[in-house]
Formats: C-alpha cells, sequence, structure tokens
C-alpha cells in the first residue's frame, strides 16, 4: 500500500474497526468523495490493506491498530481516536469531521483542495442566545451507544444547545423526572442484546403524556424501514431521523422546537 507519485483517477481507501454507525457516515462521505475527479472509493471489506492506497482505520480499537502495525502499512494510515500512532500518515480526532477527513486525504495523495465556499449566514432568529445558549431548555440525547451520543452532543452543542446524555430508558426517566427538556434525541433499539425489545418505543409513548412541558420527541435510529417509521409515529414521536444524522438535518429539527417553544 504504497502512497502515489501522481493522482489516478480513483483512490482506493480501506475502512478498518469501525461500528455500524460511524461505518455508516464514512460510507456516506465516500459516496461524495467519489464523485470527485480525481476522488475516493472505498475498496472490498474483505480486501488486503496492501490492495489500498490509504487506509482509515479506528485508533481506539485494538484489533484494527495491531492489524495494520501488522501489515507493514502505517505509514498510509490516517488514524481516528483520542491517540496519535507514531508513523502513521495522518491523526484526526473525534467526532469524525467529513470535511476535516477530505480535506486529509487529499493533502496525503497531493490533490489540490476543492474551493470552499464561504459560510452562510444563519438568520438572526436562530443565532445562539446571548449567553451561549439557544435554548432556555436543555436538550436529552438517549442512546446506548456511546459514539452515537457524543455525536450528537457535539452537533447539538455546536448549534447553540445544552445537552444531557442517558445510555438507557431508565437513565432517560430519571433525568426527565429532574429536569424539563426542550427536546428527546432517542434511539429505538436501547438494549443491544435485544434488539426486538424497542425501548425507544416504550420512551416515546411515555412522552405523549408528559403534560405542558413535552419535550419534542425525535427518533434518530439504525432502524429506517417503513414499519419502524409507523410504530414510532403511533408510539408518538415528533419526527424520525435515520442514522448518520448530520448538521443540517439538526438544524430543521431545532427550528421546529423553537416553533414550539414560541407556541407554548
Amino acid at each position: 500500500m504504497n502512497a502515489p507519485t501522481s493522482p489516478p483517477s480513483r483512490f482506493r481507501v480501506a475502512l478498518l474497526g469501525f461500528g455500524a454507525f460511524e461505518r455508516q457516515g464514512l460510507e456516506a462521505c465516500f459516496r461524495l468523495l467519489s464523485r470527485r475527479e480525481p476522488g475516493f472509493v472505498l475498496a472490498a471489506a474483505d480486501a488486503p490493506l496492501a490492495e489500498a492506497d490509504w487506509a482509515v482505520i479506528n485508533g481506539d480499537q485494538p484489533e484494527a491498530v495491531q492489524a495494520v502495525w501488522a501489515s507493514g502499512q502505517l505509514a498510509t494510515a490516517v488514524i481516528i481516536g483520542a491517540q496519535s500512532l507514531p508513523g502513521a500518515a495522518l491523526h484526526l480526532p473525534r467526532p469524525i469531521d467529513p470535511l476535516a477527513l477530505q480535506r486529509g486525504l487529499e493533502s496525503l495523495a497531493g490533490i489540490e483542495p476543492a474551493p470552499v465556499a464561504p459560510p452562510v449566514s444563519r438568520p438572526a432568529t436562530t443565532e445562539p442566545l446571548a449567553t451561549g445558549r439557544r435554548f432556555e431548555r436543555p436538550m436529552l440525547v438517549v442512546d446506548d451507544s456511546e459514539v452515537a451520543r457524543q455525536y450528537l452532543r457535539v452537533q447539538l452543542e455546536r448549534l447553540g444547545c445544552a445537552v444531557h446524555t442517558a445510555a438507557t430508558a431508565d437513565e432517560a426517566r430519571a433525568q426527565l423526572a429532574r429536569e424539563a427538556y426542550a427536546a428527546v434525541f432517542v434511539d429505538l433499539a436501547l438494549d443491544p442484546s435485544d434488539a426486538s425489545e424497542l425501548e425507544g418505543l416504550v420512551l416515546c409513548h411515555e412522552l405523549q403524556h408528559a403534560g405542558a412541558q413535552r419535550p419534542r420527541v425525535v427518533v434518530v435510529t439504525a432502524r429506517g424501514s417503513g414499519t419502524d417509521r409507523v410504530r414510532a409515529t403511533l408510539a408518538g414521536c415528533d419526527s424520525f431521523r435515520v442514522k448518520p444524522v448530520n448538521a443540517a438535518t439538526l438544524e430543521e429539527e431545532l427550528q421546529q422546537v423553537e416553533i414550539a417553544a414560541a407556541a407554548q
């Protein structure tokens, strides 16, 4: 897996050590990167590392780190995680920033970065409050995946929200008993040992009866079937989003939270 000396039309990139949630996000990122010329495409999941031009490695997953060490391909590896790995081509922290990953791969491959469009100013009504908080009430993120919880927490904080998190439905109930939330972002399957028991649906149903301070309920799940959507709607959710969600999607949800808050 030697770094190319001149850009081909496509670079092959291997992903190693990522869970389903992060892998879905990375696959979505590479679908966009594959449309560029030159671009980046994902190598087959079972392809040897040596057949890829670059490898993106979960540095927090020991087996993945060991595999890249054993392959002798560390010099062309992008490590994502809390700690850098000496000898790697690039290190990026979590949460994964698709733009930073794109820029890093382009730099390593000798591709001139595409021009970045100037930032678009948001309307004044969606700017965070002067105190640094956009809403009087915080948001609650409920997900059994630590990666998913922290990803949503960071994205919502960037949009001006105070955020609390819970890993289980019981933790969420305890926090809901203590605090009035503007919105609850909840996964459907909160018990990885028994995905058939969708505790998130039960929590949605309970929140239907939260009274005047009822939060907006947003289901954020990897289960995107029509049946799951119908069940979530019947359970009382206000919105249904399939992972991975981006900042634009969360902004749409927060605008609805603002509308609901203004009507109360």
